[in-house]
């Protein structure tokens, strides 16, 4: 964060006072020698979001398929060399521009944007467990609650959130959290995607990438990522605050039963 002595405006009255902002810095990914994208993001757990656009991009597989990767501060600059650079070749890839903001942009190969394979996972929640773990969500947003300029994003299994981290883009903050999990050596398919932002197509397919079976979200769907879910069968919540949400797909791995207490006339479940 920066601060900054500013004017403020309140109660009819303009007064000095000392606000607070999130940093914001263009990281430019150099893959193989060629400037593959700029990241509009925030200076935290950079190599993380690195590892985790590639992947979540369809660009590696496994952190085993970059040799080397190195961040420069400096000159906000990330070079990553992959260890089979022909395969980068041998793919056909079409760059999506995304719907967050700035000119953000994907690559996936054309088998991963048509490929609709359902999600496989044993995991279920209890309307209980979900609000829990977006109000965990919330509370840990530090900066957020500082700035009000930052999304945040986590992954959580039925203990609690394993994983948090925070970018003032959403899906920087999604993409921090699959990197750092895969740095981790972990797996995804018993694992809860939670995220402050929306939930757009480009969001809903990196965690379909990964094999997470329930996303959980305090904003809403596009109609787009809704009609993905539903073909995925992946589990997909949104307007999660305070006592209620949304189920737009996946019902089935809400457990209702198992939820001593909860007040299901405000949780909405939709199929």
């Amino acid at each position: 964060m920066e601060c900054f002595d500013i004017l403020k405006f309140s109660d009819g009255q303009l007064r000095e006072e000392h606000d607070c902002a999130a940093s914001e810095v263009p990281l430019t990914l150099v893959l193989d020698g060629k400037e593959l994208a700029t990241l509009l993001c925030s200076p935290d757990d950079l190599k993380e979001l690195v590892y985790g656009f590639l992947f979540t991009s369809g660009l590696i597989n496994a952190t085993a398929d970059v040799r080397t990767l190195t961040v420069d501060e400096t000159k906000w600059t990330a070079f990553a060399d992959l260890a089979a650079p022909s395969a980068l070749e041998d793919t056909v890839f079409k760059r999506l521009y995304t719907s967050g903001c700035g000119r953000g942009a994907m690559y996936y190969s054309v088998t991963a944007l048509t490929g609709r394979a359902k999600v496989v996972s044993e995991l279920s929640l209890s309307p209980d467990e979900l609000l829990t773990l977006a109000g965990e969500l919330q509370k840990r947003a530090a900066c957020y609650l500082e700035t009000g300029c930052t999304h945040s994003a986590a992954l959580a299994g039925r203990g609690g959130i394993e994983i948090f981290r925070e970018d003032i883009g959403r899906h920087n903050a999604v993409d921090k959290v699959i990197g750092a999990r895969l740095l981790a050596g972990g797996g995804f398919r018993d694992s809860v995607l939670l995220s402050s932002g929306r939930v757009s197509s480009e969001v809903l397919l990196k965690a379909r990438r990964c094999g997470v079976p329930v996303i959980v979200s305090r904003g809403a769907p596009t109609a787009q990522s809704i009609k993905l879910a539903r073909e995925m069968d992946l589990t997909l919540a949104g307007f999660a605050r305070g006592r209620r949400f949304n189920v737009y797909s996946g019902a089935g791995r809400i457990k209702q039963e198992a939820a001593a207490g909860a007040d299901l006339d405000r949780a909405e479940l939709k199929p």
